[in-house]
C-alpha cells in the first residue's frame, strides 16, 4: 500500500524592499506635516476671530465717547414766562465747553442783542453770559454757540418772555443757515437732541455685520482645520 504524504505549502514573509519602506516613511511625514500646518492655520484663524471680538467689544462699549456735547438746561428755560427780567444767562452742557468760540446774545424783536460784551464765563460744564441792563417786558431769544470738547460747534436758540407780552411781537425766526438743528434745545426735544448726538457718533450697521460675520466664519474654520488634524494624527 502506497502512502501519499501531503505537503504543506508555506507562503513566503513579504520582504521589504527600500522603495516601499521609503513611500512609507513620506507617507509618514506627509501627514505629520498636514497636522501640522492644520494647527498652525487654526491658531492663525483663532487669533484673528479673536481681534473681531475685540473690534466688536470696541464698536459696543464706547459709542457715547464720541458723541457731542448737547445742552441739558438753561435759565431762563425755552419758553419760559419771566415776572422779572433775569440778570444773566447760564447754559448748562453735558460737557465742558471750549474757551474759543463760544457766543450768546440775547436778541429782542427789533432784533437788539442785550447781552453785556462778548466774555461768557465759563466754569466746569457751565457757561454764563451777563446782560447789559434790565430787560424792558417783551418776547427774547437766547441764541448760542459754543464749542463741544471734541471741537465740534454747536448752537441753538432759546425763546423766552418778560412781564406783560400780551401785545408784544414776536422775535422773528432764524433762516436756519447757522443753527445746527440737531442741538437746539427746546426743552420736550431734550431727548431727541441726545438721540441725534449719539446716532452722529455711532457705527455703521453694516461694519457690526461684517464683524460679526468674521468671527462666525472664523470659528468655523478654526473648528474644521482642527478636526481635520485630529484625523490626520
Amino acid at each position: 500500500m502506497t502512502r501519499t504524504l501531503a505537503r504543506s505549502t508555506v507562503a513566503p514573509a513579504p520582504v521589504a524592499t527600500p522603495g516601499s519602506a521609503v513611500g512609507a516613511s513620506a507617507s509618514a511625514v506627509g501627514a505629520s506635516a498636514s497636522a501640522v500646518g492644520a494647527q498652525r492655520l487654526a491658531v492663525a484663524l483663532g487669533a484673528v476671530a479673536f481681534t473681531l471680538l475685540l473690534l466688536i467689544a470696541s464698536i459696543f462699549g464706547a459709542p457715547a465717547a464720541h458723541a457731542h456735547d448737547r445742552l441739558i438746561d438753561s435759565t431762563p428755560a425755552s419758553q419760559e414766562a419771566l415776572d422779572q427780567a433775569p440778570q444773566n444767562i447760564t447754559l448748562e452742557f453735558s460737557g465742558r465747553p471750549m474757551d474759543l468760540g463760544t457766543m450768546i446774545m440775547v436778541v429782542d424783536a427789533e432784533q437788539k442783542n442785550h447781552a453785556e460784551g462778548l466774555d461768557a464765563k465759563i466754569k466746569d460744564f457751565k457757561v454764563t453770559q451777563p446782560l447789559d441792563g434790565k430787560l424792558p417786558d417783551g418776547h427774547y431769544e437766547i441764541r448760542w454757540r459754543v464749542v463741544s470738547e471734541d471741537g465740534h460747534p454747536i448752537s441753538g436758540t432759546i425763546p423766552f418772555s418778560v412781564g406783560d407780552v400780551t401785545d408784544a411781537p414776536k422775535v422773528p425766526a432764524l433762516d436756519g443757515k447757522d443753527v445746527d438743528s440737531g442741538s437746539i434745545y427746546d426743552g420736550a426735544a431734550e431727548a431727541s437732541a441726545s438721540a441725534d448726538s449719539e446716532k452722529d457718533s455711532g457705527v455703521p450697521v453694516w461694519v457690526i455685520a461684517a464683524a460679526g460675520a468674521g468671527v462666525v466664519i472664523a470659528g468655523l474654520a478654526v473648528w474644521y482645520f482642527a478636526s481635520r488634524g485630529q484625523k490626520t494624527n
